[in-house]
């Protein structure tokens, strides 16, 4: 009897362990497909904010005041509607035109729309596919319960921030941060790793920022004549209206005599640099916005890098209004695209169109389609999609998802840049490094986020400026994994079970905090 029952002993471990991978694999699939239904909810609402915020623009204020208004409001408000699809894209005024003239409830043709925009391209997506008709159970789902468990035990927990009542606080993540921060300080680089020379030649009229070094190691050299995007006919002319006059300064009286210094820096510079390699399945591009006097080396890098997308997560400013020296102010990043449907710029031999603008696709972000082409091989047309946001918030976790799927199918580098090209594009970027230490293997257990941060900066320094950041790219990881985590305990620390507790919890507190002091800024 006894030498029976050890033999059923096995068998009935193997059979316990199944049912409990059964329970475990339905209850994954099924918060995975509330995630993807609130996913989607919460893209169509964001989509609608989108819209009420745009009835707010100034300009378009005035337009539909002054038509709405009258007894043919909604036969004027057509008339206008060819101003406005130039400015915001046809889909959006067809939105806009239902949302100001309701009919009807369109709610489930939205819900669709938003469907189908939201799983766009996720079937060739590695970061999706992985448990898709598959057992979950593998390296990437342990990979995951490590990670929990490795953030789990940095959240700490105290009575004496709020007495009485048992509170989060990520010190832990924060001495991370830090220790990131001092990693350049007291570690020896190779000279290779530390050589700068080309920044150093070109940093007075083409950095905006002398402190952001710019590497050799990893530099995006541009290797097309510079001649490619100057105006031949008219050189002369195009170098005045760069550099400000001495009469524009002085006025026409009194004015000193300047001679004219030769030109400075050399012509294959552009602040850039690769981030490629490890655990990455495509490249990347992180730069500066564009000064007025770099927007041509700009479109001579994206026509050298053949780049599919352009993600820009800073504001553009019109700076023709900010006066003489308004081009030169480093804070201001200028319209360096065609803004308007069907309009064009040309930079010497190069033509970039604005093919058309969609601002229905993404709620947060608008789109704009351009081609570029050589003016002397038409047929040679680069097309490119432009995201532009002005990232403020730190309390959306869903974008990132939507642009780096787009980046890691594409066999081009991404250009992703914010005005210095490391605070938010590093960010961004370094969502993907964790993402894909996750997909594809962690070189560090202990410290995953600070090895793939390091990895970031040693092609692009300075990457990642602040505490919020950083915690935002712990805060996006843990948005992905939530419904793979089964561990109660780490639900609960994690901040998944209240929404106030854990480190999600501490987080929101912490994004709210942040809004409300750059508003006062």
């Amino acid at each position: 009897m006894g030498s029976s029952k050890e033999k059923q002993t096995p068998s009935n471990r193997s059979i316990y362990a199944s049912i409990r991978q059964f329970m475990t694999n339905r209850t994954v699939r099924k918060r995975l497909a509330e995630f993807e239904y609130g996913e989607i909810k919460a893209f169509v609402a964001k989509k609608l904010f989108k819209i009420d915020g745009i009835l707010c623009d100034e300009e378009t204020k005035i337009v539909l005041v002054e038509k709405l208004i009258t007894e043919h409001g909604q036969h004027l408000f057509r008339n206008e509607q060819e101003a406005l699809k130039k400015k915001y894209g046809e889909e959006l005024v067809i939105w806009l035109n239902e949302r100001l003239i309701p009919k009807v409830n369109h709610k489930q043709k939205y819900m669709e729309h938003a469907k189908v925009n939201i799983n766009l391209l996720k079937e060739l997506d590695p970061l999706i596919t992985w448990h898709k008709d598959k057992d979950i159970f593998g390296p990437v789902f342990d990979r995951i319960q490590s990670f929990a468990e490795n953030v789990c035990s940095m959240v700490r927990w105290s009575l004496l921030i709020e007495p009485g009542r048992l509170r989060t606080h990520l010190s832990d993540f924060i001495d991370e941060f830090k220790e990131l921060e001092q990693f350049f300080d007291n570690v020896d680089l190779t000279s290779d790793e530390c050589s700068q020379k080309a920044f150093d030649a070109n940093y007075l009229s083409k950095a905006r920022n002398k402190n952001i070094e710019c590497i050799d190691s990893t530099r995006v050299a541009l290797k097309l004549s510079a001649l490619l995007c100057a105006d031949i006919s008219n050189l002369d002319d195009s170098i005045k209206s760069i550099r400000p006059q001495p009469a524009e300064l002085f006025g026409d009286f009194d004015c000193p005599s300047i001679e004219s210094q030769p030109d400075y820096g050399t012509n294959d510079f552009i602040h850039a640099n690769y981030v490629l390699g490890g655990p990455l399945l495509n490249k990347f591009i992180c730069t500066q916005a564009p000064l007025t006097n770099t927007i041509p080396d700009f479109w001579r890098m994206i026509w050298q890098e053949r780049s599919e997308y352009i993600f820009m997560l800073c504001e553009a400013t019109d700076t023709e209004n900010l006066g003489t020296l308004g081009s030169y102010i480093p804070k201001h990043c200028p319209f360096y695209w065609p803004r308007y449907c069907g309009e064009e710029l040309h930079f010497g031999s190069l033509i970039v169109k604005n093919e058309r603008i969609d601002c229905t696709c993404d709620p947060l972000f608008n789109v704009t389609y351009l081609k570029v082409w050589h003016i002397e091989k038409p047929d040679d047309v680069l097309e490119i999609q432009h995201w532009q946001w002005d990232w403020q918030d730190y309390r959306d976790f869903d974008w990132p998802f939507r642009l780096l799927r787009r980046s890691r199918i594409s066999t081009r580098p991404t250009v992703i840049h914010c005005m210095d090209g490391c605070s938010k594009t590093g960010t961004l970027v370094l969502i993907e490094i964790m993402l894909m230490q996750l997909l594809r293997g962690i070189t560090n257990d202990e410290h995953p986020m600070l090895t793939s941060a390091v990895f970031l900066r040693l092609q692009r320094r300075h990457s990642i400026a602040e505490q919020i950041q950083y915690l935002y790219v712990y805060r996006t990881i843990l948005h992905y994994i939530q419904p793979f985590i089964m561990s109660s305990y780490h639900r609960f620390v994690l901040g998944y079970t209240f929404k106030d507790t854990g480190f999600c919890g501490k987080f929101n507190q912490m994004a709210i905090a942040y809004v409300r002091k750059s508003q006062l800024m």
